[in-house]
């Protein structure tokens, strides 16, 4: 059975050892510590890592992982940009006031950037489809 989030499933085609060991190495940094955690080899993971059902379970629970973690940041964001904002406007030294000001601006080009990547995207999506479309016509 698969726990990870509160969440019981079934995970077919996977051992119950390598289900058990799949939490350890989804939640940790590095394989390595992983691997400690889960009380496995080297040798054994890469053999797993072959496995298609082992890899793509491992990159569900990653992602879920992220995502909960990301979940978190979401949270904090608010109080972050009231945070940098009044050290903008408050009685910092210079430098400390210079480096607001480049936070600021980096993550602003940085929203704008994944903005028009998106765009871009969606219209590549959308010529993808079309030209699908001509495919199936013809």
């Amino acid at each position: 059975m698969k726990e990870l989030n509160g969440t019981k499933e079934n995970i077919e085609g996977l051992t119950k050892r390598q289900k058990e060991a799949i939490p350890f190495l989804a939640t940790s940094p590095t394989y390595s510590e992983g691997m400690k955690k889960a009380k496995i080899g080297k040798t054994t993971l890469y053999k797993w890592l072959k496995n298609p059902e082992f890899s793509k379970e491992l990159e569900t629970q990653r992602e879920a992982v992220v995502n909960e973690a990301l979940e978190t940041l979401k949270t904090s964001l608010t109080k972050a940009v009231t945070t940098l904002s009044s050290l903008l406007d408050g009685n910092g030294s210079p430098e400390l006031k210079r480096r607001v000001c480049n936070d600021i601006i980096n993550h602003v080009f940085k929203i704008k950037e994944m903005k028009e990547i998106k765009e871009i995207q969606e219209r590549l999506e959308a010529v993808e489809r079309i030209t699908l479309e001509r495919k199936t016509y013809r």
